[in-house]
């Protein structure tokens, strides 16, 4: 039995707006740590990794974490695992997945704004 169980956490992965440390590869502008006036981006399509004919022969369980930034464009940037699962496939697997979620951006003012965000990603493959 497979199941993979998503918790979207809210959570500024950076202090302040993204200088120097945080590179951008497609947006303009300053990135913002969620609050402080900085509205959390909502999900609209966060699609579960695919683990292939492989997760039968798969047994794991924990949480990886990855954070980045999302996009006024509503896609998840500059991704990367904060915290694996101790397994390099799992792991690619999941960060694929996450680079694919789409959402309705973060907003500042009413206006569309980058905002750092980390999301947790339960697995569990028996």
């Amino acid at each position: 039995m497979r199941s993979i169980v998503y918790a979207l956490c809210l959570v500024a992965v950076m202090a302040g707006t993204a200088s120097g440390g945080s590179k951008q590869t497609q947006q303009d502008g300053p990135i913002y740590p969620i609050g402080n006036g900085v509205k959390p981006p909502q999900p609209i399509s966060t699609p579960e990794p695919d683990f292939g004919p492989d997760a039968a022969r798969m047994k794991f369980h924990g949480v990886v974490v990855v954070g980045g930034y999302i996009g006024t464009d509503g896609k998840f940037h500059d991704a990367k695992v904060l915290q694996s699962i101790a397994d390099a496939i799992v792991d690619a697997k999941v960060l694929g997945a996450v680079k694919g979620w789409k959402f309705r951006p973060c907003t500042k003012e009413g206006q569309p704004v980058n905002c750092t965000f980390k999301v947790e990603v339960a697995i569990r493959l028996n």
